[in-house]
């Protein structure tokens, strides 16, 4: 933006600023924002503008001025607000608004910061002038106060406001200033900003100030709300907040005194106050805290009760172990406020109080008698003390404190009294609280103990009920900390009752705790579960006995209601048992077990008073898992089922034979639970119930009783029981249908019958004295129980628990449903014929009808229809069928759900309901007296005329018609096709018409049911058409003329005015007149007379349109088809069908598909009308006739073609008549192209059709004799036609015709394949051996390639005649494969490759049976291959059927070796890789792969030009998934495997010399082929070649020191395949014979005329070996070691200046030389467990490896990576595999003296590798921490930066490690 520019515009944009034009000045304001955002103005263009504006402001463009001026100071350097400016906005009423709007979208802090610095300026101003005339003070203080209240300021904002506030007040009077607006404001500004004030304060005070401003400084903070905190204390010099904070105890004590102070004199901020007090009340020095006590009762005004509660109780955690210092002093001013009235205004806190000091009440030691004695007295005598129920009475304990014991004892006794006088509500809410307080309280073991013997004496003061609510909760506390029982191991000794009522070590237990450190390993101490042992035992022994519900033999059950006595009592047993018997399983000490032992018997002794008692109860606990989930008022574990049912073993194994009778009875719950048991999901459970059954039938001698015998049989499937938790309905299917049997045979011999076990299961089924989910987990397990006596005893509970739910308010609840939906598991069809008797039945009808729904929101209705299915409705009798039908339909015409309809049409849907079935429902809507015909519809309309009302009609109700409309319905969604006899429903369906024509004006739906009935008339009768004769006459016979009602038919069409009505009736016509065509004649002309005489006068388009359809429909169906096959039989067939069916295509082709049906709209992919009549024509004549009208129509079709045959005309019979049939000039292209597309396809159609096949199948061999003629004929016609039609295609391939070409000779080739699939094998090959003969070149291909599909199709199911006949093909293919002299040449390459092609899979098929008969094929392949090798793909198919062929002859292919294998390997060393992807090449690899494969013991002598070629070619750069990489990988496999060591092991020398000059990349793929060869042989195999094996591998390893020409990675390449093969070699020796080998590579590389070169290969080899053998290696590595330390000094440029190497490359083959040592030590020290690394060897390598750090060989890149990828790990391996830290010493002071040199780079590289020393050895480097921080120390302040910044990281990983700074040691 130029000046002149900015001259020119700046006299407008001061006018547009002063204008009366709003748009002016808003476009000015827009104008003046660019052009600060695009430029920088000067102040005095600025300032002026600015000014302009602002005085120019106008009311509604005030958010838009402000705007501007936030632009202009976010982007100008623009930094105090004009006096103008800020007197418009003062004034402005929308200014908050806007700056709001403002700061919530965009950036405007440094407008907003000038306009608040300059309030504060004017507010502060001494010049009373300007500030009392040019502002008005007040409206400036309001509009301060309301921007820091309305506005958010940032920290950056905040902080330079505040500053500049400061900034002015110290050059300011203090008058100007303490005012009451600048308190509040400051108030304000600190309560929003306090880390701003508070940073800009001590910003302020850390400089130096002179008196004055300290003054005011001091000023300011009195009238901040927390100045106080930056009062400076006189003591200590230094501000209250730094002093509270101050390291020093002594300080921090003084700032809290002071702060007391402060306090009292009500002048500190109470945020400040507690915050101070929340930190130092938890100060780590008790002075401090006991200062901080001095608050007392102010505490809990500074911090919340709860929060002083928790804070008193911490400390007093700290002080119960201490008794020196001041601690107990500050426990006793903690009990003093917790104890306090202010402390315990309420009961909550009262009670917490309470938990708290519990513990401080009871003495503890001896030796503490004194302090426990003045803290008794302190909190008995406490405010809580006196008010607090629970400790009512305990002044009086004060001085009785000589036996502790006896003292705890009377402590706790009275405790016990007082809770026991509380009201019954109240205590329960207390004891709750008090248990609750457990959990986190600090002295968590003694306070639970002590609690414990509380509730347990309470106990023995209460009633029953109040007993047992007191119990339960106690029970929770011991179960949660008994559960910690399994780990304990001390010994615990059980001493009895004293006088006191405690036992004397439970009390010294509870006094040890008080004192005894609380244990963080989660185990109960020894004194806490003694006592909670002993609580137990007094539990047992005061909980009273209550009688048990029911009569002995009764089931128990346990429910919800608390108020019931009895079940209160049950639960508690269930919870007593429950601890007791998981505490035993759980106990691993054999005291404990003893004690819990000892306890629960004598629970069982005193609460059940006989065995069956017991049995019982231990079946309310193992019946629990029956229960549905939730339901039960206590969660029953599975340990707790298995420790019962192990009771009840041991119970029924001590019990007497006689009460162990009992078990077997009738009434038994006993055994019914051990039987619900067997299905239980825990296998232990299962296990255990078995083991008692076991028992049971061991002891008892009623066996004979039905549960006896069902047990003998069910034992004997035990095991399958307890694997399979699944497996008990099946074994009760088993049983249960034994026993039916055995009962059956025994009333067959005249015995009385007796009851069975499926009677008494049935019968505790049945009784409502059965628990629901026993019940219901029975029907369960019977799931499987195909029993007719079961059902029938379970109908009447089924239908109880459906009646209840019924009665219930629409809920069913879930045992009723679970019961029911069980049972009705029981309706199969094995039990379908208890359907026959009317209370089963209703009482299915009775679910089907329960809409009631569960709570989970299904229902048993919809359950009930689970249950029908196809095969439970098929095994119903007819009646009971008819019934349920009847049953549905009503609830589907009655249910008001959605769902339940949609679940009932889907049951119909499904049901296979007969006809009959069907029609007797819809007689159920007939009146009595039928409608038969037209006659009676006319007469009863008559009698409706006359009588005004029609009896019959008036019989059809409203709801019979709703109820034939629906089975309408549900039959048009059926699919009729598949149902038998469905012409029975004829007859019916026409007397409902017959009804509804004679009601249609009655109901509005009529019309509706009549195209229902229509459409189903005409589905039924299409059905009868399209079926097999067979079919067609049975429902023929079934359906007479006379049931077809033809005239009702056409009444439906007069009476009605619907369309669709009509359609449907016509429809029924068209397909009545191919049913019955004379009766529809006889009735034809009431149709003509019907449309005579009303439709014809009609005179109108649609009466015209009815009659030309009903035209269409009937007649041509009647009349066409049988007069064209009577003319075409007396013109003869054989020579006219086809012209027939030409014209008939014709007419299509020219009139389009309405030719013969005017309606007809045809698509060319569908069969149409058309193509159904011509096939329908043809099917009237033979197989034979037919195939000869298609062969003639092809002929005739390819006259029509412009390509001409390639065979003359006149060679060719063709029909008379040929060129006067049609005449194509009346064809316009598209049409001619019509007429072809549509005859072809018609062939298709024709040839595949159900009718032509039937024909052929069923000629006489004869017949199939003469057609192989007739098939010959017609496949060399169709594929000249074939040929003829690609010929056209390629003519028109750039015309729009080009894709009718391509469809037409696709339906061409379909046409071929369809006469192909109608051939036998064996004619069809006949037929190709003629075609073979054939003179034309491409009927000879096609014929070769239909062998060829075949050939792949069939290759398994070819039978010996087939195979005859296959091989006789042979001499025709070589022939053909052979190079004829009448051809072409592009002929021939196509013929033969495809006639090598068809050998090909004849020889894979037949080669390996009939081998002499391929010979002349190898003879073949071989002369095309050596005279014929410039055709690549001639040669190409030679090699594939080579290959093949070679392997079917096997040995018979071995003459042709020695001309086969020269020959191809001739042709693959002419090839070049950049040919890779040639097919040729693939197929000769292909080839050498399978001779390799076939024939590997004669090849020896091509072994070695093998692999030279193989190797070539494998090293292509191409994708490894390529089809030539994949098969030269498979021929690699086979040389590895096929070939013996003693062939390939010399081939692969002689071809490793030849290659190492002339192609070196092939090594690779050799030595891999080798080492695969090493990977499978046998050792003994190894190790008889080593010596020839080792020879080869050191000429190998030698060739980085022979090609020195080469490229490091090409080398690195090569010689780490040759490394690779050595490798698998050693893998296969011994240790004797690895080591010298491993010796002599040694030597090798070392001697003194070895070339050095040779030391890079041997540590490459040597770390590879590391690396493999891994702690193996440490054997021989020690011999490699002095050599090691030599070469790393004689490569180290510090060292000498002599280079190692003596050529150009010297620097980079001595650093890799350095590298590869280090790597092989590396690994060597990775690796070593111990043996390897010793501390000579330690000592011998160090030095040579640490100064490594000054070897600069090569750039920094290469320096660096050295150090970090091979100096650092090798030395961090080295030290970490020494465990003697004292020999790390030496190696790391070397390192560190490292970190001095005098190169920054060596330095870094220094920390570098120390780095990684830490990171290996962690914790253990922190020994040789002291001796490194010096180092360390100096290179923090290193002259690099980047060795200083890598030393900060290096400490700062060190402190991690150390857990603490380094600083300090610095």
């Amino acid at each position: 933006m130029k000046e002149q520019f900015l001259a020119t515009l700046v006299p407008f944009l001061m006018k547009g600023l002063k204008s009366s034009y709003v748009d002016y000045r808003v476009a000015s304001y827009m104008v003046l924002s660019q052009m600060s955002a695009q430029a920088t103005l000067d102040e005095r263009l600025l300032l002026p503008l600015m000014d302009t504006m602002c005085k120019n402001s106008h009311p509604s463009l005030e958010e838009d001025m402000i705007s501007c001026l936030a632009i202009i100071y976010q982007t100008q350097d623009v930094r105090e607000l004009q006096d103008s400016a800020l007197t418009t906005m003062s004034d402005s009423s929308s200014l908050l608004p806007s700056l709001k709007k403002l700061t919530s979208t965009r950036d405007i802090s440094p407008f907003l910061l000038a306009l608040l610095r300059k309030l504060v300026s004017v507010l502060l101003s001494e010049d009373e002038e300007i500030t009392d005339k040019s502002h008005d003070k007040k409206r400036m203080e309001e509009l301060m106060e309301r921007l820091i209240a309305e506005i958010s300021l940032d920290r950056k904002m905040s902080l330079s406001l505040i500053r500049f506030l400061l900034k002015m007040i110290l050059k300011r009077d203090d008058s100007h200033w303490t005012t009451p607006f600048f308190s509040s404001l400051i108030s304000n500004l600190e309560r929003q900003y306090p880390e701003s004030m508070d940073e800009a304060i001590q910003k302020l005070a850390s400089t130096k100030l002179t008196n004055e401003k300290e003054k005011k400084l001091q000023t300011f903070l009195h009238m901040t709300s927390s100045g106080c905190k930056h009062e400076v204390l006189p003591e200590v010099e230094t501000s209250l907040v730094l002093s509270l904070n101050h390291p020093n105890s002594e300080t921090r004590r003084l700032a809290v005194r002071h702060l007391l102070t402060l306090n009292q004199s009500g002048t500190v901020d109470s945020e400040f106050l507690q915050s101070a007090l929340s930190l130092r009340i938890e100060d780590r020095d008790p002075r401090v805290i006991f200062e901080v006590l001095q608050f007392g009762e102010d505490l809990r005004n500074v911090l919340s009760p709860e929060q002083v509660a928790m804070k008193l109780e911490k400390m007093l955690s700290k002080w119960h172990r201490r008794t020196k210092g001041v601690w107990p002093e500050v426990a006793a001013k903690c009990i003093e406020l917790l104890t306090s009235r202010s402390m315990s205004t309420g009961e909550s806190s009262m009670n917490a109080a309470f938990a708290i000091v519990l513990p401080y009440l009871l003495p503890s030691t001896s030796e503490r008698t004194k302090q426990d004695s003045d803290m008794f007295h302190q909190i008995v005598t406490s405010d809580l003390g006196e008010s607090h129920g629970i400790m009512k009475n305990l002044s009086k304990f004060k001085k009785k404190r000589d036996n502790l014991s006896g003292f705890t004892a009377q402590l706790l006794q009275q405790m016990a009294q007082n809770l026991s006088e509380y009201p019954t509500e109240e205590r329960r809410n207390l004891v709750k609280f008090l248990l609750e307080c457990g959990d986190a309280h600090h002295l968590k073991e003694a306070y639970r103990f002590a609690i414990s013997l509380i509730l347990t004496r309470t106990v023995r003061m209460l009633g029953k009920t109040e007993q047992m609510e007191i119990i339960d909760l106690l029970l929770e506390s011991l179960t949660e900390d008994l559960g910690q029982v399994k780990g304990h191991t001390e010994q615990i000794k059980k001493e009895e009752v004293t006088g006191i009522g405690i036992p004397e070590a439970v009390l010294t237990g509870l006094c040890q705790l008080l004192t005894k450190k609380e244990s963080t390993d989660g185990k109960l101490s020894a004194e806490l579960l003694l006592g909670h042992l002993w609580c137990l035992e007094s539990i047992v022994a005061t909980l009273e006995r209550v009688e048990m519900p029911g009569e002995e033999n009764a089931w128990l059950e346990l429910h919800a209601n608390s108020e019931d006595i009895k079940n209160r009592y049950l639960l508690t047993l269930v919870k007593l048992f429950d601890l007791l018997t998981q505490s035993v399983a759980y106990a691993t000490d054999g005291s404990v077990t003893n004690y819990l032992k000892e306890i629960l018997g004598l629970l069982i002794q005193k609460h059940f008073q006989s065995t069956t008692q017991f049995w019982r109860f231990l079946s309310l606990v193992c019946t629990s898992h029956c229960r549905l989930h939730g339901d039960s008022p206590y969660d029953i574990s599975y340990l707790f089922q298995v420790c019962c049912l192990e009771m009840a073993n041991i119970s029924f194994s001590k019990t007497d034979d006689a009460l162990l009778d009992k078990v077997l009875q009738k009434d038994s719950i006993a055994f019914l639970s051990l039987l619900l048991n067997l299905g239980h999901p825990s296998k232990s459970i299962r296990k255990v119930a078995v083991d008692c059954l076991t028992t049971v039938q061991t002891k008892s001698p009623q066996v004979t009783s039905p549960y006896g015998q069902m047990l003998k049989l069910i034992l004997k499937r035990g095991q399958e029981i307890i694997d399979d938790e699944q497996y008990l309905p099946q074994a009760l299917k088993i049983t249960l249908a034994k026993l039916e049997k055995s009962q059956k045979r025994s009333s067959s011999k005249g015995r009385v019958d007796e009851e069975s076990a499926v009677d008494w299961l049935a019968d505790c089924i049945s009784s409502e004295q059965t628990p629901h989910h026993v019940r219901c987990a029975l029907v369960e397990r019977l799931a499987l129980v195909e029993s007719k006596a079961l059902l029938s005893r379970l109908i009447t509970p089924m239908k109880n628990a459906v009646v209840t739910a019924g009665s219930s308010v629409g809920v069913m609840t879930a045992y009723n449903f679970t019961l029911a939906k069980s049972i009705l598991g029981h309706f199969r069809p094995a039990t379908a014929d208890l359907l026959n008797d009317k209370n089963c039945r209703d009482s299915l009808w009775l679910c089907l009808s329960q809409e009631a729904l569960t709570r989970e929101g299904t229902s048993m209705q919809c359950a009930a229809l689970d249950k029908i299915s196809v095969e439970f409705f098929l095994a119903m009798s007819e009646p009971v069928q008819q019934d349920l039908f009847q049953h549905l339909i009503a609830l589907s015409l009655e249910s008001q759900s959605p769902d339940t309809v949609k679940v009932l049409n889907r049951v119909l849907r499904k049901l296979p309901l007969s006809p009959e079935l069907i029609a007797d429902e819809l007689k159920t809507v007939l009146p009595d007296q039928k409608l038969k015909n037209l006659h009676d519809a006319k007469e009863a309309r008559r009698r409706k005329q006359q009588k005004k009302t029609d009896q019959k009609a008036a019989e059809v109700s409203g709801k019979s018609w709703q109820r034939a409309t629906f089975i309408l319905e549900l039959l048009s969604q059926k699919k009729l096709h598949k149902m038998e006899n469905a012409s029975k429903l004829v007859p019916e369906l026409f007397s409902l018409l017959a009804l509804c024509l004679e009601a249609d004006s009655q109901l509005d739906s009529l019309e509706y049911i009549k195209q229902l009935l229509l459409t189903l008339l005409h589905t039924i009768c299409e059905n009868m058409t399209s079926r097999s004769a067979d079919e067609a006459a049975v429902n023929l016979g079934n359906l007479s003329e006379e049931q077809f009602n033809v005239e009702l038919v056409v009444q439906s069409v007069r009476t009605s005015d619907n369309p669709q009505t009509h359609n449907h009736a016509l429809l029924v016509l068209n397909v009545a007149a191919q049913l019955f065509p004379e009766h529809l004649l006889h009735n034809i002309m009431s149709i003509f007379t019907f449309m005579g005489a009303n439709v014809l006068r009609q005179d109108d388009g649609y009466s015209f349109q009815v009659i030309n359809k009903t035209l269409q429909t009937v007649i041509p169906a009647l009349l066409k088809l049988p007069l064209f096959t009577q003319l075409i039989e007396t013109v003869n067939a054989e020579q006219y069908l086809w012209s027939c069916i030409v014209l008939l295509v014709e007419s299509v082709a020219l009139k389009g598909p309405g030719a013969l049906y005017p309606e007809e709209i045809e698509d060319i992919k569908v069969s149409g009308r058309n193509q159904q009549f011509w096939m329908a024509l043809c099917h009237h004549f033979s197989s034979q006739v037919q195939i000869i009208s298609i062969t003639k129509m092809i002929q005739y079709l390819s006259t029509f073609l412009d390509s001409a045959p390639t065979i003359s005309k006149s060679s060719r019979s063709q029909p008379d008549g040929f060129d006067k049939l049609l005449d194509k000039r009346r064809f316009s292209g598209k049409q001619l192209r019509q007429f072809q597309f549509t005859t072809v396809g018609f062939f298709s159609q024709l040839l595949s059709s159900d009718e032509f096949i039937s024909k052929v199948a069923s000629l006489s061999e004869e017949e199939k004799v003469q057609l192989q003629g007739l098939y010959q004929v017609l496949l060399e016609e169709n594929l000249r036609f074939a040929q003829q039609v690609a010929q056209c295609g390629e003519n028109n391939a750039d015309n729009a015709t080009a894709k009718f070409w391509k469809a037409l000779l696709h339906r061409t080739y379909d046409v071929l394949d369809k006469v192909n699939a109608l051939l036998p094998v064996d004619v069809f090959i006949q037929v190709i051996s003629g075609l073979l003969g054939n003179k034309l070149a491409s009927v000879r291909r096609k014929a070769m390639e239909l062998l060829n599909n075949i050939l792949v199709q069939h290759k398994d199911r070819f039978t010996e005649n087939e195979h005859i006949l296959l091989l006789s093909l042979i001499p025709q293919l070589v022939s053909v494969a052979r190079y004829p002299s009448d051809m072409t040449s592009t002929e021939v390459d196509v013929n033969r490759q495809t006639a090598l092609y068809s050998l090909k899979l004849l020889c894979k098929l037949l080669g390996s049976e009939s081998s002499r008969e391929f010979t002349p094929v190898m003879e073949l392949t071989l002369q095309i291959l050596q005279k014929e090798a410039a055709n690549t793909q001639l040669v190409s198919s030679a090699l594939l059927c080579l290959a093949e062929t070679v392997c079917s002859l096997r040995a018979y292919s071995i003459p042709f070796l020695s001309r086969m294998v020269p020959t191809i390997l001739k042709m693959l060393a002419g090839t070049n890789l950049v040919d890779s992807m040639n097919l040729f090449m693939l197929c000769a690899v292909t080839a050498v792969q399978k001779i390799v494969e076939t024939l590997p013991n004669f090849i020896s002598p091509y072994v070695g030009e093998i692999l030279q070629q193989v190797s070539r070619l494998s090293c292509n750069h191409d994708d490894e998934k390529t089809q030539l990489n994949l098969r030269l990988k498979a021929c690699r496999q086979m040389l590895s495997k096929k070939l013996p060591l003693r062939v390939l092991l010399p081939a692969v020398a002689q071809t490793y010399t030849v290659i190492e000059n002339t192609h070196s990349a092939s090594i690779v793929p050799l030595m891999n082929i080798l080492q695969d060869h090493i990977n499978t042989a046998s050792k003994e195999d190894v190790l008889s070649h080593h010596s020839t094996t080792m020879t080869f591998f050191l000429d190998a390893l030698d060739y980085r020191t022979r090609h020195p020409e080469v490229g490091k990675e090409e080398v690195s390449q090569r010689e780490g395949a040759v490394i690779d093969s050595i490798l698998m070699h050693i893998m296969k020796l011994s240790e004797t014979t690895f080591r010298p080998m491993y010796y002599k590579f040694y030597d090798w590389s070392t001697q003194n005329n070895a070339p050095r070169s040779r030391l890079l290969s041997f540590y490459n080899l040597s770390g590879a070996i590391a690396d493999k053998l891994k702690s193996i290696f440490s054997l021989f590595a020690g011999h490699i070691i002095s050599n090691c330390a030599q070469l790393l000094d004689a490569n180290n440029s510090a060292k000498t200046e002599e280079t190692f190497y003596e050529d150009d490359a010297s620097n980079e083959k001595s650093n890799l030389l350095v590298q590869l040592i280090l790597a092989c030590l590396h690994k060597c020290f990775l690796h070593d467990k111990g043996a390897f690394v010793s501390k000579e060897r330690f000592e011998l390598l160090s030095q040579p490896v640490i100064d490594q750090l000054e070897n600069v060989h090569g750039s920094d890149a290469v320096y660096e990576d050295r150090i970090k990828s091979h100096v650092g790990p090798c030395v961090s391996a080295m030290m970490s595999s020494v465990s003697d830290q004292s020999i790390w010493q030496p190696l790391n002071y070397q390192l560190l003296l490292k970190m001095r040199h005098t190169s920054p780079k060596i330095r870094f590289a220094a920390l570098v590798v120390l780095d990684q020393v830490h990171q290996s050895l962690k914790q253990g480097y922190l020994s040789l921490l002291p001796e490194t921080i010096p180092f360390l120390a100096e290179l923090m302040e290193d002259e690099s930066e980047e060795v200083e910044e890598k030393c900060q990281e290096l400490v700062k990983d060190l402190e991690k490690t150390l857990g603490e700074p380094l600083q300090k040691h610095f």
